[in-house]
């Protein structure tokens, strides 16, 4: 304990600024196609529901109730209900029909063995689909569009 002045006071704290890249859709196909199936069920989902990776990581089966997914977010703690319908019917019915060896998981985004997919991973996997997607870009500006998009 002290009776000295606080040494912070007056020193404005760092702000920083939030990012604000518009993905365009032929950015997003071009990672998409270069990536696995893990990363294009991840894709497809967070496009989708509008959810963070990690709260796509996060889905499981037990989610999916009375025809909607049930989320509740990691960051707000916002509890979500999202109609599954459209193309987010076909990409869940493509995950949920995908067949493992002798196992059902229960999560919804994972890997080859069938185990959830974990954020490095993720992150990694998505890297080596930008790689990919970079190499065979078209032109300069789509390989800039390809090395700025973060998941």
């Amino acid at each position: 304990m002290t009776d000295l002045p606080n040494p912070c006071l007056g020193i404005k704290g760092f702000r920083e600024k939030g990012r604000d890249t518009y993905i365009d859709d032929a950015t997003f196909k071009a990672v998409w196609e270069a990536a696995d199936w893990s990363i294009r069920d991840a894709m497809d989902l967070a496009y989708l529901t509008g959810q963070r990776p990690a709260d796509v990581l996060k889905l499981s089966r037990t989610d999916i109730k009375d025809g909607a997914l049930w989320v509740t977010q990691n960051k707000t703690g916002k509890k979500l209900r999202i109609v599954i319908e459209g193309y987010l019917a076909e990409v869940i019915e493509r995950i949920t029909n995908r067949r493992y060896k002798s196992i059902i998981p229960m999560a919804i985004v994972v890997n080859e063995r069938g185990e959830r997919l974990s954020a490095f991973a993720l992150r990694g996997r998505f890297k080596t689909a930008k790689k990919l997607a970079e190499e065979n870009a078209s032109t300069p500006e789509q390989k800039k569009a390809i090395k700025e998009f973060q998941f």
